[in-house]
């Protein structure tokens, strides 16, 4: 199944700012008053007292929660504010001064082409009666 032009706008902008994010996360999620502790602690999502931690592979901000389960950055924020991945990316584009896209409006509808043709026989006839 292909993607529809709009989808593929919207994982573009995803995958951007999973893109900008990498390396970054630690102080991301910082900012996102998300807890980046390396040692077991309360996860922020399932409140869990010993179950979450933050290890941060490959700077994808991955994390691991007993409960949760694991995931990365963007995971991670979307589980904390129970919102989709565009709006978890939104969260993080704003933390990394990223421009936000912007909304798409729908096309003006295009406007019909003044027509080339000529009159037709009928319209030709009256305007000679009119002339005469």
């Amino acid at each position: 199944m292909t993607a529809k032009p709009a989808d593929r706008l919207k994982d573009n902008f995803i995958d951007e700012v999973r893109t900008q994010a990498n390396g970054h996360w630690e102080a991301i999620l910082r900012q996102l008053a998300i807890p980046t502790h390396r040692q077991e602690g309360q996860c922020p999502n399932c409140g869990g007292k010993t179950r979450y931690r933050f290890d941060d592979k490959e700077g994808r901000g991955t994390y691991f929660c007993s409960h949760c389960g694991a995931g990365t950055g963007l995971d991670l924020v979307m589980k904390v504010n129970q919102c989709n991945a565009r709006q978890a990316a939104k969260l993080v584009a704003n933390v990394l001064a990223m421009p936000l896209p912007e909304k798409r409006m729908k096309p003006a509808p295009a406007k019909e082409a003044p027509s080339t043709d000529l009159l037709p026989n009928s319209k030709i006839s009256v305007l000679v009666l009119v002339i005469n």
